[in-house]
């Protein structure tokens, strides 16, 4: 077994599309922080990778009046920490460019979002406070000595909160330091 360690700053855009009961309550982009530490090499190829974040997602809440005619909508705003663990696996494309890609667990708080609005769409703001699911990445980088420069994107979707769901992409630049180098 071999061990690496690497410690990452990603720092993109963030694509969410929310629906429910399969209608569109929002598309929003906005800024994504992560901040990721990638361990456990097991045969130069594969590895995992824990990660902790910050997003912001805004959604839309539709207004109906009694009679079931839409009136309006409200915007509010749910900030998010986001924890993921991944397993990954990585292949040379050339010289010291890697491509890499994971599939794993994830978790996003709503630590700050809005109850304020009635009579709308979301009966229950509450039901994605915790949002369980999956994330896929993919991605290249470089090592320039200690340091590690990528290009990344991940899927993220959740496996569902009753009828509401939300579905996010990231893309972005990380930028690392190399603390221990396995052989490669």
């Amino acid at each position: 077994m071999v061990k690496s360690q690497v410690l990452n700053i990603d720092n993109g855009i963030l694509f969410s599309n929310s629906k429910y009961k399969s209608n569109d309550v929002c598309n929003h982009q906005n800024h994504a922080i992560f901040l990721s530490f990638d361990y456990f090499r097991i045969k130069k190829t594969f590895y995992i990778t824990t990660q902790v974040g910050y997003f912001a997602t805004g959604y839309y809440a539709y207004k109906y009046n009694y009679f079931g005619h839409l009136v309006g909508n409200e915007k509010f705003k749910s900030r998010d920490f986001h924890f993921s663990l991944t397993f990954r696996g990585e292949k040379p494309v050339y010289k010291n460019i890697y491509v890499y890609a994971g599939l794993g667990p994830k978790l996003d708080y709503s630590f700050d979002y809005q109850k304020k609005i009635e009579n709308h769409v979301v009966p229950n703001l509450s039901m994605f406070r915790n949002m369980f699911g999956a994330k896929f990445d993919f991605g290249f980088y470089k090592d320039i000595k200690k340091y590690r420069i990528g290009i990344n994107t991940a899927y993220l979707t959740n496996f569902g909160n009753g009828d509401f769901t939300t579905n996010r992409f990231v893309c972005g630049l990380s930028v690392g330091y190399v603390f221990r180098q396995s052989a490669k």
